[in-house]
């Protein structure tokens, strides 16, 4: 999410300065007394987040990634089987099944996300 943000606050200077609102990120940090040289650093100097500059998340990163990479597999997996015309229970249960479970390890979906919570309900 932070890496989102700052792509659009880059993207948002850089249109700013090219339409002549300011000149620079620094006058209008300046001129509108905004103090916080962290937040300008990440922003304008470093264009990474802390967890980025510090390397406290790179390993939870790469488990994420995994996890994702391991989710979207299983979805490909189930919609393939679909679109293949597999409409038998023991066909489907058990890609839905991977499916499920793979959702539930993926960090910062909230537990009751629809799609969770529509694949449990068909799994019962």
């Amino acid at each position: 999410i932070c890496s989102k943000l700052i792509s659009q606050f880059k993207a948002s200077n850089a249109a700013l300065i090219t339409a002549g609102y300011i000149k620079d990120s620094s006058t209008f940090f300046r001129d509108y007394n905004i103090d916080c040289p962290r937040a300008f650093d990440r922003l304008v100097r470093d264009g990474v987040p802390a967890t980025v500059m510090h390397g406290s998340s790179i390993d939870n990163n790469r488990s994420n990634v995994k996890i994702v990479a391991e989710t979207v597999q299983a979805f490909i997996t189930a919609l393939d089987s679909l679109k293949l015309n597999q409409r038998a229970t023991d066909e489907i249960q058990p890609l839905i099944a991977e499916l499920t479970t793979s959702l539930q390890k993926v960090s910062g979906l909230p537990p009751n996300f629809d799609g969770l919570v529509k694949m449990k309900a068909w799994l019962q």
